[in-house]
């Protein structure tokens, strides 16, 4: 196995390890067996979100006073991690190739 392919495959598991461990479970609570809310911290914008499940489906809402920046926030981040991976997938499977071809 080549360096750039060990090098290309390790930075792929950093990405997914790192998109794995985002969010720390702050708090949960039941309400009448129908709905559940967990707070949730996502590690990396230091935000508390508050998802509520229930039958209608989850919802997902930021505990900070400027909600729309929140959101937007997490969505970009969310973006540059998505296009990380995609970019070490890519990576990984040309160095793959590259070295499938050579045996």
């Amino acid at each position: 196995m080549t360096r750039r392919l060990f090098l290309s495959i390790f930075l792929l598991a950093i990405i997914i390890t790192a998109h794995v461990l985002r969010y720390d479970v702050e708090a949960t609570k039941a309400v009448n067996n129908t709905q559940y809310y967990k707070w949730i911290r996502d590690k990396w914008t230091g935000e508390l979100w508050t998802q509520r499940y229930s039958p209608q489906g989850l919802i997902e809402t930021p505990q900070s006073e400027v909600r729309t920046w929140a959101i937007k926030r997490q969505n970009a981040y969310t973006y540059v991690g998505y296009g990380a991976l995609a970019a070490s997938g890519l990576w990984a499977a040309w160095e793959t190739s590259k070295v499938f071809k050579k045996k």
